[in-house]
């Protein structure tokens, strides 16, 4: 079974040299947003949508229970395929 972290990122936040801590922590991207979640605060109260199969931010998480899935990928295709019909439809129009 593969792990929701497999294929995230990484984030590293050395500030010790002002006075800060040094921050490190798994890197999640909200399947509906692409927002960034870091792992720690997407461990202790995170969205997963059922539909895609992915993790999401909580905003998107509270948005899902009423519009349902909307996957980022998904929207991105449709604009894509929109796209080439609209160039294909220029294309036989002449224009």
């Amino acid at each position: 079974m593969r792990s929701v972290f497999s294929q995230h990122g990484w984030v590293k936040n050395d500030n010790r040299e002002s006075g800060g801590v040094l921050f490190e922590d798994d890197i999640l991207s909200c399947s509906h947003c692409q927002a960034l979640i870091h792992g720690r605060d997407w461990r202790a109260d995170g969205g997963f949508c059922c539909v895609c199969d992915a993790p999401i931010c909580n905003r998107c998480r509270d948005r899902a229970r009423t519009e349902g899935c909307e996957n980022f990928q998904k929207k991105l295709d449709e604009m894509l395929t929109d796209l080439h019909r609209r160039e294909q439809n220029a294309k036989v129009l002449g224009i």
